[in-house]
């Protein structure tokens, strides 16, 4: 084997390995916000129920993985662009990018919203206008993805750098 096809193979396995890693962490991540929330309330966490919507997150996670994660780690790697920072940043945006656009709090329709945040009540919508906890939610939720989005592209960042080849 040619030293180039040797690389190219150390390279994909570099690859792989950094994918594997920053897909294995968002269950991980999810399931410790969750633990979190149900001991904050003195509750039993349904493990079943944990073990399912891990395994949505995993889907989500390679879907983002594939198709916006890699394509941008590719473009930072080509423009010598490639830092921990950049990285940082494209995680949270694209993590945060779903959310963002799927949570947007401004509806047409006229309705109004309330539900309990925080373990208060909340007005959320009020004749189709967002209040300012709906924005508030909104942040937050959006933060909340991009989290994982900036978790999962520093964990690639670590194994891709970690495996760096001589």
């Amino acid at each position: 084997m040619s030293s180039a096809h040797l690389h190219a193979m150390a390279l994909s396995k570099r690859l792989l390995l950094a994918c594997l890693c920053a897909l294995a962490i968002q269950p991980v991540l999810f399931a410790g916000w969750v633990g979190l929330l149900y001991l904050w309330v003195g509750e039993k966490v349904p493990l079943a129920e944990l073990l399912m919507l891990s395994l949505i997150i995993l889907f989500i996670a390679g879907v983002h993985l594939l198709f916006l994660g890699l394509p941008t780690f590719w473009a930072l790697h080509r423009t010598a662009r490639l830092t921990r920072l950049n990285m940082a940043l494209a995680g949270f945006f694209i993590g945060s990018l779903g959310a963002a656009l799927l949570l947007w709090p401004v509806h047409q329709d006229g309705g109004s919203f309330s539900a309990t945040w925080h373990g208060e009540f909340r007005e959320f919508t009020v004749n189709g206008r967002p209040t300012l906890a709906a924005w508030l939610l909104y942040l937050e939720s959006v933060s909340l993805y991009g989290t994982h989005g900036l978790v999962g592209a520093l964990v690639f960042d670590y194994v891709w750098r970690r495996h760096e080849t001589t």
